[in-house]
């Protein structure tokens, strides 16, 4: 006979990012509670809250890590655009660039401020889709 446990097919395998956040959350409290005294009452209200704080971590985990992923894109994003933007102005201040040249340039530069509208329409239709 086979002793081996197959996965069980109710749980899929996926990311388990949040599992780590809230274990890592979790061993944080203990280590902080192992460093206080004793006599202290915070060491055991601390080590009594940890599941309860390890719970909660990985469920405020699961449900805000898509939005401050995106976050953190939009925030790189909009200083990726402002610097193209800023390059372009430079562009066509400069009288050694010819216009047709230059309205080619204005055209990227409605193209990039255009691109930060259809970035929040793909995330809203991709959050209100599921």
């Amino acid at each position: 006979m086979n002793n081996v446990n197959p996965q069980p097919a109710s749980r899929p395998q996926q990311n388990n990012i949040e599992d780590i956040a809230g274990g890592g959350g979790g061993m944080i409290l203990v280590s902080l509670a192992q460093n206080i005294s004793d006599d202290n009452i915070l060491k055991s209200w601390l080590l009594i809250l940890t599941p309860a704080f390890t719970l909660f971590l990985r469920y405020i985990w699961r449900h805000a890590s898509a939005e401050a992923v995106f976050l953190i894109k939009e925030v790189c994003a909009y200083f990726n655009r402002r610097k193209l933007i800023r390059g372009i102005d430079s562009l066509l201040r400069d009288d050694t660039i010819s216009e047709p040249q230059k309205h080619k340039f204005r055209i990227e530069r409605e193209r990039i401020k255009l691109s930060a509208i259809e970035a929040l329409l793909k995330h809203y239709e991709k959050n209100n889709s599921s």
